[in-house]
């Protein structure tokens, strides 16, 4: 069992639990050195970093490692199983009394390094996947639909021919597409653990629609925040796939450190 853990820079390695593993996504494009695994070596797409975001290592993941369960996590944020401190506790209810509460739900903010004693650990990623097929982050929620916060924030166009190609190669999937654009919660991150199995289907899945969609648009106007637009349509992509397979899943709250205190 492996959960990768995403670096684009330096900066503390939060766990020392051996189901943790640093991995540097696009080191094709970087020349940083952190001493830790890249995703460009063996079969990769790691310079395509800077429009797939975190999915070049995904994609190394897939190509060159055959854990048995694999998951993805980010250098500051994880998943975790156990109770926040009640001064977290405290900041979630701050969160609600300024109106913040939708927003931030399911994330726990901290920047005291003392809490990565919450991460989530081996054994319970173990005990969790013994009664769930997959976890994922608790869904934000949203004051609009899936599809109307996509068109607020990126360029809505993208999205549209995401659908026409889901349509067109995997027709199958247009019911849990909709259904999916018309929530009013979504996921961030591409974080998710699961077993390797269903990892390769999706993995296969999301790399042919996303690659038809690379052929299909243009980002050369794009600034350098929208060209990251396949790792945005990927965090929308995992739902639709997750909603048609009904896989049973468990939603764990993400914890972010901020400009850690050591």
């Amino acid at each position: 069992m492996s959960i990768y853990i995403a670096f684009h820079k330096e900066s503390p390695v939060l766990t020392d639990d051996k189901i943790y593993t640093p991995l540097h996504v696009g080191k094709a494009l970087s020349d940083k050195e952190l001493s830790i695994l890249t995703d460009d070596t063996g079969e990769h797409i790691s310079e395509k970093n800077r429009t797939f975001s975190e999915l070049t290592g995904l994609y190394w993941i897939w190509k060159n490692t055959n854990s048995e369960f694999v998951g993805l996590s980010h250098y500051r944020r994880f998943f975790f199983a156990k109770s926040p401190s009640l001064k977290m506790s405290l900041k979630k209810w701050g969160e609600f009394i300024i109106n913040q509460r939708n927003k931030r739900f399911g994330v726990y903010y901290t920047s005291n390094i003392h809490s990565k004693r919450l991460i989530l650990t081996g054994e319970e990623i173990q005990s969790l996947l013994s009664d769930y097929e997959v976890v994922v982050p608790i869904k934000r929620k949203l004051k609009y639909s899936v599809y109307e916060q996509y068109k607020k924030r990126h360029h809505i166009k993208d999205l549209d021919v995401t659908k026409q190609i889901v349509i067109e190669k995997y027709p199958e999937y247009t019911n849990a597409f909709d259904k999916s654009m018309a929530q009013k919660e979504v996921m961030h991150c591409n974080m998710f653990v699961m077993k390797r199995t269903y990892f390769n289907a999706y993995m296969e899945w999301l790399f042919d629609i996303l690659f038809e969609l690379e052929k299909r648009t243009d980002v050369s106007g794009y600034d350098n925040y929208q060209k990251r637009l396949y790792g945005f349509i990927s965090e929308r992509l995992l739902d639709v796939w997750l909603i048609h397979n009904k896989l049973k899943t468990k939603s764990l709250p993400v914890i972010y450190f901020k400009k850690l205190k050591v």
